[in-house]
């Protein structure tokens, strides 16, 4: 019999030492892989925490251990290596969790999960909106000005000027004031009134309000009394904007509102 003589290299054959090591070196990139190929389970876990729990006082503790894990898993690896599902989903529990938490620990996780999405070209326009309403509401106040005057978010609009002059008030007795133009927003120190008032949460994207708005303001008297013995206040949350409240303010000069700097 007739041997044919191949001339292609012989594959060589790892040792069985150099084996183990290659094995040992991908042995870490396969289990977070795995570990990481998807967070739907816990994404799901917190979205129905958020469903199912009422009172926002309530449900941020109950939010976190979900978000921890899901924390934890992209920690564990560079985000690049997340499925584009997966990082979208860091995104919504990120958002979650900064939409509730109005901290700077979870704006700055939510900026790193969007940046994440920016890069794979994945990103909103919507997203970019929210990113700034989160920093407005933790009150990173630099942040959002930088982020802003970015080009690439020339879209988000103007950003008003914050004029800063408190001392060393507390920071839960601070109210934000909107200019009439909704372009600069200055700070005062809010003090009770020396008789009896009434103290109203609200905003001008709350369809209660709205509608008690256009009734006090239809009657002369209530509007009166209501001028002279009412405090109009926002609430600390993730804001669309800050011309409605100036707009408001402008249709409802007995009831203006100011912004709560931070909720004690």
């Amino acid at each position: 019999m007739n041997l044919i003589k191949s001339n292609r290299p012989r594959p060589e054959l790892l040792s069985p030492t150099k084996f183990l090591s290659f094995l040992f070196a991908i042995l870490p990139a396969l289990c977070h892989a795995d570990e990481v190929s998807s967070l739907g389970g816990d994404l799901t876990a917190l979205l129905e925490i958020d469903r199912d729990v009422a009172q926002p006082g309530e449900k941020l503790p109950l939010l976190e251990a979900p978000y921890a894990k899901i924390l934890a898993k992209v920690d564990r690896q560079s985000l690049g290596l997340l499925s584009n599902a997966d990082a979208e989903r860091f995104y919504a529990a990120s958002h979650t969790l900064s939409f509730y938490a109005n901290d700077p620990h979870h704006a700055n996780q939510l900026r790193r999960a969007m940046d994440e999405l920016q890069e794979r070209g994945i990103n909103t326009d919507q997203n970019r909106k929210d990113m700034l309403g989160h920093y407005f509401a933790t009150r990173m106040i630099e942040e959002a000005i930088e982020f802003a005057a970015n080009p690439a978010n020339a879209d988000l609009g103007e950003v008003p000027t914050f004029d800063r002059h408190r001392q060393s008030v507390a920071p839960h007795r601070v109210l934000w004031r909107v200019s009439d133009d909704g372009r600069t927003i200055s700070d005062w120190e809010f003090s009770a009134p020396g008789d009896a008032y009434v103290l109203v949460v609200g905003s001008p994207w709350c369809s209660f309000s709205r509608s008690a708005g256009e009734a006090i303001s239809g009657d002369a008297a209530l509007s009166t009394l209501m001028s002279e013995h009412s405090v109009w206040i926002v609430p600390q949350f993730v804001m669309p904007n800050f011309s409605d409240i100036a707009k408001w303010n402008v249709e409802h000069p007995s009831l203006r509102m100011s912004i709560v700097y931070r909720r004690s």
